[in-house]
């Protein structure tokens, strides 16, 4: 004992070896040298890539090449996602910060979607709608508690066409210092020539930039590089692509969306539903039912009136008013703002459109599109020609419909559709009845059949 130091060494030696007490320290330490270790390899590939000769696109490769860095210094590549308890949660508060619109309609993380059909004023009302989101003003129902930054990404609209909306603030009875806000608060970004994953980093290099609390995607079919119909297209861009950047930057999203009408569907409309239907009315695709934190749908009524309805996560409005009457008006310079309409305008305008459905139902009565495949023989196989002449002699119902009965059930696989060579090198194409030797086309082959549904 008294070679090595004696009692007085051995309890020095205390200081000099680690301990449990210790432990988050040195994790630090070893953690440190790894982020380091990482950076380093990363640095090393990323000079051998700018050496080579292999011709790249380098905006895409300093997309990456931020993204590999980010992931290292969060620490992603061995951190594992956090799995609170229930009784965890429960002991949390709230964090109102989060919130954009109302009660958690919109919030940090997540989107909302506007539905509407095409020409119905979309664009305009996320205009208006937006520079109130700017100033922290309420409007209709939507509730804010404070003025919000918002990046409008667009991709339908001229020059000439925005600069005709942005004159609406003329016309919402906006101060001085309530126009200077929304001048800082809102920035319009037009892209037109990326999609899918291209569109979202090039969206995410802006965000950096401007800082907002929101994004608006307008419309999202611009921004999709393949089928509206696909249900893992529709995923793929909203959850994989989408959400993740929105969590990445902590901020919100509002997607406008312009579906085509579902074929063969009810004849009840979108604009006659309740809040609780209206949470299905995404075109019938399931993702932009499921994949949204709420939606709202602006369909015309009647006339210039229109009807605003909130469907799906209604109740976190913060307000019991689910449903809005809107008017399109112009003044004497002809710019355009949305006003509500009153109680008589509305049940006018709905009086009308009432009288107007019934006649239209007693003169055109509707036949969905499956009646087609109960005239038509299992054995038997039927030109483009012949199914409409069936059509109009058995259901009372034109060509347009029976060429959209066609396209829509062979969508849905119900109908096969074959073709079969002439003399000449081209090709007769025949419908019918799905077989087990005939079996109804593929996506592919559908999307090969009409490329313009993709």
């Amino acid at each position: 004992m008294d070679e090595i130091g004696g009692p007085e060494y051995l309890n020095s030696l205390y200081n000099f070896v680690p301990t449990a007490a210790n432990a988050e320290y040195y994790v630090g330490i070893v953690r440190e040298k790894w982020i380091v270790r990482k950076l380093a390899l990363a640095c090393q590939r990323v000079s051998t890539e700018l050496c080579s000769d292999r011709h790249q696109d380098i905006t895409d490769k300093l997309l990456e090449w931020k993204q590999e860095f980010a992931e290292i210094l969060r620490g992603d590549a061995v951190s594992l996602r956090p799995m609170p308890s229930w009784i965890e949660y429960g002991d949390m508060e709230v964090d109102r910060k989060k919130y954009h619109i109302g009660e958690g309609f919109l919030e940090v993380g997540c989107f909302i979607m506007l539905i509407g059909p095409s020409y119905v004023g979309k664009s305009t009302f996320l205009a208006q709608l937006t520079n109130n989101l700017a100033i922290g003003r309420d409007w209709l129902f939507f509730r804010v508690e404070r003025a919000l930054r918002i990046l409008i990404v667009q991709a339908e609209d001229s020059e000439n066409k925005l600069i005709k909306m942005g004159k609406m603030y003329r016309r919402m009875g906006l101060s001085p210092e309530q126009i200077k806000v929304a001048k800082e608060n809102v920035g319009l970004l037009t892209i037109r020539d990326l999609q899918d994953e291209k569109a979202i980093k090039e969206i995410e290099r802006y965000a950096l930039i401007f800082k907002p609390d929101i994004i608006c995607i307008n419309p999202m079919t611009s921004f999709l590089g393949s089928s509206i119909y696909k249900d893992d297209v529709i995923n793929k861009f909203l959850r994989v692509e989408l959400s993740p950047m929105l969590e990445r930057l902590k901020i919100s999203a509002i997607v406008v969306h312009h579906p085509p009408k579902p074929a063969g569907a009810s004849a009840k409309e979108p604009k006659d539903l309740t809040a609780f239907e209206l949470q299905y009315g995404g075109a019938g695709m399931a993702a932009l039912t499921n994949a949204p934190r709420g939606n709202i749908f602006l369909m015309h009524v009647e006339g210039d009136v229109f009807k605003l309805s909130a469907g799906k996560g209604f109740e976190d409005l913060g307000t019991t008013e689910t449903v809005v009457y809107l008017r399109r008006s112009r003044d004497g310079s002809g710019i355009m703002l949305w006003e509500q309409c009153d109680s008589e305008q509305a049940q006018e305008a709905n009086q009308k459109q009432e009288q107007r459905k019934s006649k239209e139902k007693k003169r055109d009565p509707f036949v969905p599109y499956d009646r087609l495949l109960k005239l038509l023989k299992a054995t038997e196989k039927y030109s483009r020609e012949k199914l409409r002449a069936l059509v109009k002699e058995e259901l009372e119902k034109g060509r347009d419909w029976a060429d959209d009965a066609m396209k829509q059930l062979v969508l849905e696989k119900k109908l096969a559709r074959s073709e079969k060579k002439n003399q000449k090198g081209g090709a007769y194409i025949f419908y019918h009845l799905p077989t087990i030797l005939e079996p109804a086309a593929s996506d592919t082959q559908q999307e090969e059949n009409y490329p313009g549904l993709s």
